[in-house]
């Protein structure tokens, strides 16, 4: 990697650090868009509280990211790169797999993303970019890095103790799921032995 690169993804990293993010991972999809994610903490504690404190805590992240997405666009567009961007409140694309393409966790039998030190409380941004935040180097480090991430260890928690009996044979069905989700379950998050 040039040391430009090495310094804008430096840059990078400590603008979202500084500013409240918990990870930053860089990937690379459809071998072209070179694409920076980012996780925000969705803490534990929220599933405990009430609708209007989840939704207060989840615009609390949003402005979080916007910041920072507006942080970067400046700096990479007076660079002269093209960007993109998709923020934690984006309905058009799930982001879960780009997070797991950037090795910011695995999945997790309930169809999160999980990491080791995070568990699945986070929520995820994207800026796609042809920005030169990753080489072919660090493709190479990264899919020998997807072997080293904690895995989700199948012990049943989430499906045990899912109200909705999400998970039939063990495959998660989202419409089951979806209707205990808008009403603010958390429950496979909550009992997540990686949690």
């Amino acid at each position: 990697m040039d040391e430009y690169t090495r310094q804008l993804k430096k840059y990078i990293d400590e603008v979202c650090l500084d500013k409240g993010a918990l990870l930053t991972g860089y990937t690379r999809i459809r071998k072209l868009t070179n694409t920076l994610v980012i996780a925000y903490p969705y803490p534990e504690e929220i599933f405990t509280k009430s609708f209007s404190y989840k939704v207060k805590r989840l615009r609390e992240e949003y402005i979080k990211n916007k910041e920072i997405h507006k942080s970067l666009s400046n700096t990479l567009r007076n660079e002269g790169y093209f960007l993109k961007e998709k923020t934690v409140l984006s309905v058009y694309g799930d982001l879960r797999p780009i997070a797991r393409s950037a090795n910011l966790g695995d999945w997790g039998v309930n169809g999160l993303i999980v990491n080791e030190r995070y568990g699945s409380n986070m929520l995820f941004s994207t800026i796609f970019t042809d920005a030169p935040i990753i080489d072919e180097k660090d493709l190479v480090h990264q899919i020998n890095n997807n072997n080293k991430i904690k895995r989700c260890k199948n012990c049943g928690k989430c499906m045990n103790n899912c109200p909705g009996k999400a998970f039939e044979s063990g495959i998660f069905n989202v419409k089951k799921c979806l209707p205990y989700a808008l009403r603010g379950c958390c429950q496979c998050m909550k009992s997540c032995s990686l949690q």
